[in-house]
């Protein structure tokens, strides 16, 4: 008998006799006498939704043999169908991995095989980043896409793009739960993380939000809130950033975030689904969520939701993930002189993003972007990260000093020349200083 954790997207969930690709969750059906698995998958989702899942039910992992996950065929999909930036889904996997790491050492990722797709870009990067993760915390790792692809003409033809064959994954399942008997590593190789996050339920999110009630169906049970009209996020999560959120609503719906510095309107479909934000999100003081009506289209788009519909139902929501920089931290970076502006950032920055920002902080900023010392702090700080928090101070400090938000946007356009905000705005502050 083997307890095992399934992580992953529709490859692990689905069972649709029309579809003929049943997947991980028939071959567990079909043994389920003799095994017990914890399914965590939702469909559609990416490193994120399972790093999600890692972060909500992560303490129980230490009660299974092993852990079994698979998402890069959705990282290639959310890439290229979902408007997620190479950068931004190489980071997702990254931090999944980190995270996943301080729960379990027994892992088998799998690298399921994808159709070399015409539309589809960066296959081999994402996939070799899930690899390079999966040696550098120790897992084991099913290369699946390598064998397709060697072996062609010996493999049954896929039913689609990112669902391989149905016997082939049920004859995949068939040998996974024979692993228990492999040597797994049994000590969590734990790496210090710089980031903390937390999965908030929506009923301690709001303020003065009614209505709460519960939905299910075979496999889920979610504690689901309406959104059906402009309600504030407790202060309590001020400085953290929104990276996800989770529903369940009846039909497509539409939703709308927003702080003093942006808003963002995104589509969600009506299944139980995790949705990853593009752009950075800092919940302020002044940061609520809202209904949005049929003549608003989504700013983000969203795997399997269109970019313009007609809103059928007010959006359900469960929850979402949040994430800050854990200003605790105590790493050691080699060879690094400006420590002084990483604990700038991390105690008195991030940890209250949107209070008054002092001299200090813009000098520090604008130091980092014009000597580029965050290829140096890369371990704690991402570049994309770093270019968001330029951009979102420049915005927030325009209207006080415009010549030191100008500095801060031509950083940030500097480090992301293709962003369409980040130029619209450098050339605002331009021809607003040189007019």
């Amino acid at each position: 008998m083997a307890d095992i954790v399934l992580l992953g997207g529709s490859n692990s969930v689905l069972k649709d006799e029309d579809l003929q690709t049943q997947a991980l969750k028939e071959g567990f059906e079909s043994l389920q006498k003799s095994n017990n698995v914890l399914e965590l998958a939702l469909g559609a989702t990416t490193s994120l939704q399972n790093l999600c899942q890692v972060v909500k039910y992560g303490e129980v992992f230490e009660d299974y043999d092993f852990v079994v996950s698979e998402s890069n065929a959705n990282d290639i999909h959310a890439h290229n169908h979902g408007g997620l930036s190479l950068e931004h889904t190489l980071l997702q996997i990254d931090a999944y991995y980190e995270v996943l790491s301080q729960y379990a050492s027994r892992v088998l990722v799998l690298i399921l095989a994808t159709e070399p797709a015409p539309t589809f870009r960066n296959v081999e990067q994402i996939n070799q980043r899930h690899i390079d993760n999966c040696q550098k915390y120790g897992f084991k790792h099913f290369d699946m896409q390598s064998l397709v692809t060697k072996y062609r003409d010996d493999f049954p033809v896929q039913h689609d793009d990112l669902h391989p064959n149905r016997q082939l994954m049920l004859n995949l399942w068939g040998n996974i739960i024979q692993l228990n008997r492999i040597d797994f590593p049994s000590i969590l190789k734990k790496q210090p993380s710089d980031w903390r996050y937390q999965y908030v339920p929506v009923e301690h999110l709001l303020i003065g939000g009614e209505g709460l009630f519960v939905k299910n169906n075979s496999k889920f049970k979610e504690s689901l809130l309406k959104v059906s009209s402009k309600t504030k996020i407790s202060d309590e999560f001020i400085g953290w950033e929104l990276l996800g959120v989770a529903t369940w609503s009846d039909s497509l719906s539409k939703m709308s975030m927003s702080n003093q510095s942006k808003r963002i309107i995104k589509g969600f479909n009506e299944f139980n689904s995790f949705n990853e934000l593009r752009e950075s999100f800092f919940i302020d003081g002044n940061t609520y969520i809202d209904c949005c009506n049929d003549l608003e289209g989504v700013t983000e788009s969203s795997l399997n939701v269109p970019r313009e519909f007609a809103s059928l139902s007010d959006t359900n929501l469960a929850g979402v993930l949040l994430r800050k920089i854990d200003v605790s931290c105590k790493n050691e970076i080699a060879d690094f002189s400006g420590e002084n502006i990483f604990n700038f950032i991390c105690e008195n920055f991030t940890n209250s993003f949107y209070s008054p920002v002092t001299l200090d902080s813009i000098r520090s900023l604008i130091e980092i972007g014009e000597y580029d010392q965050a290829i140096q702090i890369s371990v704690r700080l991402k570049s994309e990260e770093l270019t968001n928090y330029m951009r979102d101070v420049s915005v927030e400090i325009e209207s006080e000093d415009l010549k030191s938000a100008y500095q801060l946007m031509k950083c940030a356009h500097e480090r992301r020349p293709e962003g369409p905000y980040i130029k619209k705005k450098y050339d605002e502050m331009r021809m607003r200083l040189i007019g």
